[in-house]
């Protein structure tokens, strides 16, 4: 299994909804909530665990280029990723779920190579 979140909840986006009504810059994670939602994705893992489902990977965002308006999201470019994942959700993953991979860029395959650079 590979889990993908659609959005973490509107209060922690710098647009304080789970919808991004004003465009892509304000739906974004609020910086005093990296972490946080790093030990969501590790007591999400640890929840399905404890149920006995295995996720062998996570994605850090479903759609991360996306800015939605009528369903929940949250936009990410590549380096906000990349530095969410350095900092927060691999070393969190790391200590507690180190089996489980992590996956980015989680989208359509025309930006892929500006993601991977």
């Amino acid at each position: 299994i590979v889990a993908s979140p659609w959005s973490p909840p509107g209060w922690m986006k710098e647009i304080d909804s789970p919808y991004c009504l004003l465009g892509c810059v304000l739906c974004q994670l609020k910086d005093e909530y990296q972490q946080a939602w790093a030990l969501y994705f590790s007591k999400f893992l640890a929840s399905y665990a404890a149920e006995g489902i295995t996720i062998w990977g996570v994605t850090v965002q479903n759609e991360p280029g996306a800015c939605p308006t009528l369903y929940e999201g949250m936009h990410l470019d590549a380096q906000s990723e990349a530095n969410f994942v350095k900092h927060y959700l691999g070393p969190q993953l790391s200590r507690d779920h180190p089996a489980v991979k992590i996956i980015a860029y989680d989208h359509n395959k025309n930006d892929v190579v500006e993601w991977a650079q």
